[in-house]
């Protein structure tokens, strides 16, 4: 009777304090949520992850690391490819990098047994070796040597902070990983902060599990993302929130689309974004002198660029008899193939949705596939649900129509500059495409998902509190997948 009795006091309290959470979830602010979920998330990414196991981070190592003694631009080296196994030497672009750098890549990236668990005990020791920074060695990072050095800001900025500390080289990957990680964080933080309506679906779209992994590395993807979610808020704040402060947030849009270009040259139609300030703060001339400034910077680099690549014949050689020349001419005689073919890549068999290809080690085994059907089941209950934000705007279909044209432009350039440069003439089969690519640019959707027409059903503040909960719980389970891999063996 007595045990029966401890059982109900028991059962009443955790009541209690289950209505009192979920209570004090009523009262958070959206960006605090993504806070409260985002940094513990991200910091266990960060330690978690096997130092060079993020998707291409190694090239991303050397060229933040190139950066960060502000080397803007690449050299010509004859040496071995950072990402290779073996020490073949030959031509390429990269840079100069320590030797000790260089070595704890070779000696930490490839530690895996054939259980494809992870060696964390090399990391440890790695941590009590003194750093020698003054010898270094010619080292091959062709993929990254053609990227910009915004790409890498928060990355360079630790790396050079680790450095001056004269820290070892391992823990300049993880000091990098944390700059990127927390610039990631502020940016969706203002990003959710300061967008007029949708900010959950931007919450969503931020909690993304792929999303999180990436910003935890050294991948450039997250700086672009958190630019580009950033950039849509400001400009529908802009067109919406009756700032009295719209030239400064005019500038930093302006300097975040210049940002983002010089990233990757697929985001270049986000200058279509700039139409879409009112006249009031923005004459249609100092658009058009703003868009001719993007584009002038933007092309500016991308001449260096093609410099670069022009003596990396190899470079695209991912499959056989690929002629990228061969293959935009057949694309301008063959559109509506090209069309076929980039709807096929999207919902064929082979798809980046039907054949999950996310990142790095978050492949297949990775995200548990209840999963993925949570993250799409919160994006559909938000989109569909009534919203509760205390601002009462619908977006004009001017705004819904071009960021729906932009985000169009940017999928066709992110897929077409892998058909061109990745996939043999004619084959539909596009070589390299992977979810991923399409993550910052999923943040142009968010005026579209929060028309009113798509709300067919009234929001439940608790049922809401639940959909996220199962959302984040999802995203510790990605967590412990990927430690169970690494630690266990799969």
């Amino acid at each position: 009777m007595q045990t029966r009795y401890n059982c109900d006091v028991i059962k009443t309290k955790l009541k209690s304090r289950l209505r009192d959470v979920v209570g004090q979830y009523f009262h958070l602010e959206v960006e605090k949520v993504f806070l409260i979920i985002s940094i513990p998330i991200g910091l266990c990414l960060v330690f978690i992850t096997p130092p060079f196991q993020g998707w291409d981070e190694t090239e991303h190592t050397f060229r933040a690391y190139q950066i960060s003694e502000l080397q803007i631009t690449p050299k010509k080296v004859n040496a071995s490819n950072a990402s290779g196994s073996t020490m073949t030497s030959s031509e390429g672009y990269g840079g100069y990098i320590p030797r000790d750098i260089v070595d704890q890549v070779r000696n930490l990236r490839f530690n895996e047994d054939k259980y494809g668990r992870y060696d964390y005990s090399k990391v440890l020791s790695a941590i009590n070796t003194s750093p020698n920074y003054t010898q270094k060695q010619p080292v091959r990072f062709d993929n990254t040597s053609i990227y910009s050095p915004t790409a890498y800001i928060p990355q360079s900025i630790g790396i050079a902070l680790a450095r001056f500390f004269n820290s070892p080289p391992i823990l300049i990957l993880y000091t990098a990983r944390l700059f990127e990680l927390f610039l990631w964080i502020l940016m969706i933080y203002n990003a959710i902060k300061y967008i007029p309506k949708g900010k959950k679906i931007l919450l969503v779209f931020a909690l993304n599990p792929v999303h999180l992994f990436i910003a935890s590395t050294l991948s450039p993807d997250a700086i672009a993302a958190g630019l580009l979610a950033l950039t849509t808020a400001l400009i529908l704040k802009i067109q919406y929130g009756n700032t009295k402060h719209y030239i400064k947030y005019i500038s930093i849009v302006i300097i975040f689309i210049i940002l983002i270009t010089l990233i990757k040259n697929v985001y270049i139609p986000l200058v279509l974004l700039i139409y879409l300030i009112p006249k009031k703060y923005f004459s249609k001339k100092a658009k058009l002198m703003s868009i001719a400034l993007i584009l002038l910077v933007a092309i500016a680099w991308y001449l260096q660029s093609i410099k670069i690549t022009a003596y990396i014949p190899d470079y695209f050689a991912i499959a056989e008899n690929i002629d990228s020349r061969e293959q935009i001419l057949h694309i301008i005689k063959n559109p509506l193939n090209f069309i076929a073919v980039i709807i096929w890549n999207v919902f064929g068999t082979n798809s980046i949705i039907i054949n999950r290809t996310y990142a790095g080690v978050l492949a297949l085994n990775n995200i548990p596939y209840w999963v993925e059907l949570v993250w799409i089941g919160t994006l559909a209950y938000f989109t569909l649900s009534k919203s509760t934000e205390r601002v009462k705007i619908e977006y004009t279909r001017n705004v819904k129509k071009m960021f729906s044209v932009t985000f169009i432009i940017c999928m066709i350039l992110i897929i077409g500059s892998l058909y061109v440069g990745w996939t043999a003439v004619d084959d539909k089969d596009i070589m390299g495409i992977q979810g991923r690519y399409f993550i910052p640019i999923s943040f142009l959707l968010i005026p579209i998902l929060t028309s009113d027409k798509l709300k067919v059903m009234s929001i439940n503040r608790s049922t809401e509190f639940w959909v996220v909960s199962l959302l984040a719980f999802g995203i510790v389970c990605t967590l412990l997948s990927l430690g169970v891999r690494y630690l266990i063996g799969v």
